[in-house]
């Protein structure tokens, strides 16, 4: 009587125990379901990356990823097919978003491919162009001049840090050469912070600084500047670029 006992309570564990790993497949968790937990390293092999607030192609983008970073990953169960290639999208922790693992790389010596990102100041005639390129955690600035009679260049080199909504430049102290009537002069010029945050409406980034005051009139999106509202220098009719701060794709 006791072993029958003792071999019906050893059938009711056994049964419990089937039934419920049975509900554990069924029925994974949310986590199980979506991502790996584990984080995986991986460079970014595009000029670009999108990072997605959803993973999906028409999830807003939230931010951009210079080719060659280094960014910590975790794998979804989300597949994007491109070109007839099926491969999963990732979970961006630092960056709360996600990226296509078609433009993921395992390999740290990928060629170079440097982000470029342009702002424009000033009129037609006498302004600024600024080119900053991002690749592989470093950043190199220049800013090339024209005035009348003037002109001149300021170079800096630094490096990058990836925001969840943006990108911070920290450029060193570099240098300044002006070229005028007089000859030419090279002094230092001091090192800068550039704040740049990704804006869904521009495609592009804009200086932190300008997103709590916008410069008055309207942007002209084929030179990425906004245009004063005020005639340029006197001329009726004539409008002037300002300086922006907003940063477009090369």
């Amino acid at each position: 009587m006791e072993t029958r006992s003792v071999l019906c309570a050893a059938a009711l564990l056994l049964a419990l125990g089937l039934a419920a790993g049975s509900r554990t497949r069924e029925d994974p968790s949310p986590e199980a379901a979506t991502s790996s937990p584990s984080l995986l390293t991986r460079w970014v092999s595009s000029d670009g990356l999108m990072v997605r607030e959803a993973p999906s192609t028409s999830s807003p983008r939230r931010n951009v990823i210079p080719h060659g970073s280094a960014i910590e990953v975790s794998l979804t169960r989300s597949v994007l097919e491109l070109d007839g290639v099926r491969k999963p999208w990732f979970h961006v922790p630092a960056l709360d978003g996600y990226v296509a693992g078609h433009f993921l790389d395992e390999r740290a010596d990928l060629e170079d491919k440097p982000y470029s990102l342009l702002r424009y100041s000033g009129d037609p005639s006498y302004g600024a162009v600024a080119l900053l390129s991002l690749q592989r955690g470093k950043a190199d600035y220049r800013l090339t001049w024209d005035g009348e009679g003037a002109g001149g260049v300021v170079s800096h080199a630094g490096t990058y840090e990836l925001l969840p909504a943006g990108i911070d430049v920290h450029l060193k102290a570099g240098t300044s050469t002006t070229s005028d009537y007089a000859g030419e002069r090279r002094e230092s010029a001091a090192a800068l912070v550039l704040e740049l945050r990704y804006v869904e409406q521009r495609r592009g980034f804009v200086e932190a600084s300008m997103l709590a005051s916008p410069p008055r009139g309207r942007p002209d999106r084929a030179r990425c500047a906004w245009l004063a509202p005020e005639p340029c220098m006197g001329e009726t009719g004539l409008r002037c670029e300002v300086v922006t701060g907003w940063w477009c794709v090369d």
